[in-house]
């Protein structure tokens, strides 16, 4: 799960027309990111909040894959607006069916917090 940071700062700014234009970029960057990851699926949990699904995908290369996009973000000039940075919260569930989707969702949502608390633009990894 991911977060862009101060967005509300961007719509007050620039407008919503440039929110919605950086929402857009963001997607794009995160699709590229996906490349390669045959069954990764990417949505939008609302507002400025997005997830990406990658099945079958261990904690190493989870959080490999969340520092690289952290990166592909960080140094993207966006149009209007320049710099940007996102936080994240990474889970693995290792395919145990067993967990219940609102505590993944809680686990997740906050290691999200605690990289905002951490100073934003960083990753901390979800605990069960």
């Amino acid at each position: 799960m991911l977060d862009l940071d101060f967005f509300k700062k961007i719509n007050d700014n620039h407008g919503h027309d440039v929110g919605d234009l950086t929402l857009q970029e963001i997607a794009g960057i995160m699709n590229t990111a996906v490349h390669g990851y045959d069954d990764a699926r990417i949505g939008r949990w609302g507002g400025e909040e997005f997830f990406i699904l990658l099945p079958g995908v261990d904690e190493a290369k989870a959080m490999t894959f969340a520092e690289h996009l952290r990166r592909a973000v960080d140094c993207h000039i966006f149009p209007h607006i320049g710099h940007l940075t996102i936080s994240q919260g990474v889970i693995t569930v290792n395919g145990n069916s067993d967990l219940d989707r609102k505590a993944i969702y809680k686990a997740v949502d906050d290691a999200l917090y605690r990289s905002k608390e951490g100073g934003r633009n960083t990753i901390r990894k979800a605990v069960l």
